[in-house]
């Protein structure tokens, strides 16, 4: 079975991305191309090129990865990175939210508990 290139598979999934948008708000932490392509890279699995199943060992991946599982989940907040430097976790959070179509499972279960 041939390998997978993530790399080319995670280029394309950043080039699908509305980052340059987000980027021009500088309110916005968005991650820089090669930061947001390694860790998206890092996520898919090498023999089918979809999103791994299990956490990958390399840091900003495993912090993609964890932070997506996190905006699918309910919002339990034991799942949340809380030691990650918060630079690198604003920028990879924005990432996971664009990479699930700009919705939060978690967000929007902590909007209806805090009553917005």
């Amino acid at each position: 079975m041939a390998r997978i290139n993530t790399i080319e598979s995670a280029r394309a999934i950043w080039d699908s991305l509305p980052i340059a948008k987000l980027a021009a708000n500088p309110k916005i932490n968005t991650p820089g191309q090669d930061l947001g392509i390694k860790a998206i890279a890092g996520c898919l699995n090498k023999n089918n090129g979809k999103w791994r199943a299990t956490p990958p060992k390399e840091h900003d991946a495993k912090l993609l990865w964890k932070l997506v599982k996190f905006h699918r989940s309910t919002g339990n907040l034991h799942s949340w990175p809380w030691f990650a430097p918060k630079m690198l976790t604003d920028q990879l959070d924005t990432l996971a939210i664009l990479l699930l179509g700009g919705r939060s499972d978690a967000a929007s279960n902590w909007q209806r508990v805090l009553g917005r």
